[in-house]
Parts: C-alpha cells; sequence; structure tokens
C-alpha cells in the first residue's frame, strides 16, 4: 500500500510545476507582446512632438546666436524667443514623460490581472486534479483495508488449522493426553528452563503392572478403556497442573514435575499415584470390577549435577528406575534413582 501511495502523491506536485510554468510563459509571452506594441505606438504617436519641440530649441539658438554675429538686432529681443523655445521643448518633455508613465502603468495594470485570471485558473484546475487524487488515495485506501483484512482472516484461519493439526498430531488417540511426541519437546524445553533458572526438574514414569493380562484375557476394546480411565484419573492426581504423557505406544506414562526434587517431593507424589491406583476398580462389560497396580520410576535433574547432563540421560536414570521397582516381587511399588553429586569435581549422578 505503501507503494501505491508514494506512486499518487509525487504527481500532484510535478502536475502543479508542469501547469504552472507553462501557464506563466505564456502570460509572459503574451504581456511581452502588449508592452512591445504599446511602446511602439507611443514613440510613434509623441515622436513628431519630441522632435518638433527639439527643432524649436535648435531653431531658436541659431537664429539668436546668428544674430549676435551679424549685430542686426538686439540681444534682449531674442531672448524671449529662445526661453519660448526652451520652455516648449520642457513642456513637451514633461508631457511626455507624464504620458509614457501612465501608458507604461495601464500596461502593468492590465499584466497583472491578466496574470491574476491565469493563475486563478491554474488554481482551480490544481484543485481539481487535487481533489480527483485524493477520492483516489481515498479509493485505494479503503480497497487495501478490505485487502488486508481479508490476508488477515485468512491467515488467522490459516494459524487455527495450524493449532489444531499441531494439537491434533500431539494428542494421544486412545487416551486424549499429549503423546510421545509431545512428551519429548516438552521435557526438552523443561529441561533448559530448569537449567536456565538453576530449579530442579522431576519426572515420573509410570507402567500399568500386568496390563497385557487385561488385552488378552478380557478384551483390547477393554484395555483402551482402561488406559482412558487411568490417564483421566492420573491428570485428577497432579494437582499442581503437572504436564501428563502417554510415554509410549503401550501401557506407560510420563508426569512431568517442574521445580520439584525427586527426594522427598517426586518419591512423595510416586507413593500417592501408587496407593490411589492400589485401590482403584475398573470394571468390565460383565460387572466384574478389578484393579491394576502401578511401578514407578522417578529421576530428577538436579542444578548441581554436571552440565553434560541432558534429557535422554534424565529419561534413562528414570526408566532405570522403573525396571527397578518392577523386578520386585509383587509390583506395585516405586523407586528412587537418587543422584548424589561430587561438589568438588561437579561428578554425574550414579545408579
Amino acid at each position: 500500500m505503501d507503494d501505491q501511495e508514494s506512486t499518487h502523491s509525487p504527481s500532484l506536485p510535478v502536475a502543479a510545476e508542469k501547469v504552472s510554468k507553462k501557464t506563466f510563459f505564456a502570460v509572459d509571452e503574451e504581456i511581452g507582446k502588449g508592452i512591445r506594441k504599446k511602446i511602439a505606438d507611443w514613440i510613434i504617436e509623441r515622436l513628431g512632438l519630441i522632435l518638433s519641440a527639439f527643432s524649436g530649441v535648435l531653431l531658436a539658438i541659431s537664429v539668436y546666436f546668428h544674430d549676435l554675429l551679424v549685430r542686426q538686432i538686439t540681444v534682449t529681443l531674442w531672448e524671449p524667443l529662445l526661453l519660448f523655445g526652451a520652455g516648449g521643448a520642457a513642456i513637451g518633455a514633461s508631457v511626455s514623460f507624464c504620458l509614457t508613465r501612465r501608458t507604461l502603468n495601464a500596461i502593468h495594470r492590465k499584466s497583472l490581472r491578466e496574470l491574476r485570471k491565469a493563475s486563478g485558473e491554474e488554481v482551480e484546475q490544481l484543485q481539481h486534479q487535487l481533489g480527483s487524487s485524493r477520492e483516489e488515495l481515498e479509493d485505494f485506501r479503503r480497497s487495501a483495508k478490505k485487502e488486508a483484512e481479508a490476508l488477515q482472516n485468512a491467515l488467522d484461519s490459516t494459524r487455527k488449522q495450524l493449532g489444531e493439526k499441531t494439537i491434533e498430531a500431539d494428542t494421544d488417540e486412545i487416551t486424549g493426553i499429549s503423546n510421545a511426541r509431545a512428551c519429548q519437546r516438552q521435557l526438552a524445553e523443561q529441561f533448559q528452563v530448569a537449567r536456565s533458572s538453576n530449579q530442579p526438574l522431576t519426572i515420573i514414569i509410570i507402567d500399568l503392572d500386568n496390563f497385557k493380562d487385561v488385552n488378552d484375557d478380557r478384551s483390547r476394546p477393554l484395555g483402551d478403556q482402561v488406559l482412558r480411565e487411568f490417564a483421566t484419573n492420573l491428570r485428577e492426581q497432579c494437582r499442581g497442573g503437572e504436564p501428563v504423557f502417554r510415554y509410549k505406544v503401550g501401557d506407560e506414562f510420563l508426569v512431568l514435575a517442574p521445580k520439584t526434587e525427586a527426594d522427598p517431593a517426586g518419591a512423595g507424589f510416586a507413593n500417592r499415584l501408587r496407593n490411589f491406583f492400589a485401590t482403584y476398580k475398573y470394571r468390565d462389560p460383565s460387572g466384574d470390577d478389578f484393579s491394576v497396580t502401578i511401578s514407578a520410576g522417578v529421576a530428577d535433574a538436579h542444578p548441581a549435577s554436571e552440565l553434560t547432563d541432558t534429557p535422554v540421560k534424565l529419561e534413562a536414570r528414570a526408566e532405570a528406575a522403573l525396571s527397578k521397582a518392577k523386578s520386585k516381587p509383587g509390583k506395585g511399588t516405586f523407586e528412587l534413582y537418587k543422584a548424589p553429586v561430587d561438589h568438588a569435581h561437579g561428578a554425574g549422578p550414579i545408579s
């Protein structure tokens, strides 16, 4: 839109300059013709008067000096004639000067009138052009505004569609919570936030014990129902709004707990989850109630840990703790992966 405005705006002064120059030169040429004609007429009309006066003066002077030489008459007789001739010449010159000034003033006034008239016409023409250009500019602005609104609406619609597709791509189809793809991205983001803010970050990986038996002995649709109910209950148990993910395609889930240390807060949270699901009852289509216990592995990334720590290493520690918990008889328990820190050498956690 800026380019279009810049294209229209400079045309006004350019047009005004062209019209002004053209009108000025035309008026100047007409004025010059008029002045030359008036001066020529004035010269022709008054040339006789000037020449007559001048001839009278010369005649009077020549006669005066001639008589003085021959001494035929007295000086005093010709003095009045000389003065009369000189006076006549002076009067003629004065009259000619006044007439010339009057004529030139008349020409000047006429020229000014013609110039003002031409300037008025030029101003009217420029005002008309300016008004037309303003209307065109306003029409262009309205059109550009409509186009901008249409583009903004299209952009908003595209963003909304992309956002919906992103949410759809990050959502697990069975449970309705965030999937493993979203888990990896948010884990990396939270890890960097914890590192930059010098805060701990705890993750809890949860596995449903003997979930394969639910699919095999009861039915896979019932197994999907168990996963959905478990995801809903897990999210409700995260009272601090901790993000919950379906960690893998099977029966594992992950909870992110920012600003939380594994011991004691992370371990306490895992123990509360273990107790809740130990007593929670699922129901199959026949009306039979059953329970599914969980095992969990807890690990954290502490600000004092080695600088080479990564989200992948944090996951590995939590999975190691989970594996140790599942290896216990009876299952239904959790393990904490403790991360001792060598403050002198900055050594990483060990199992």
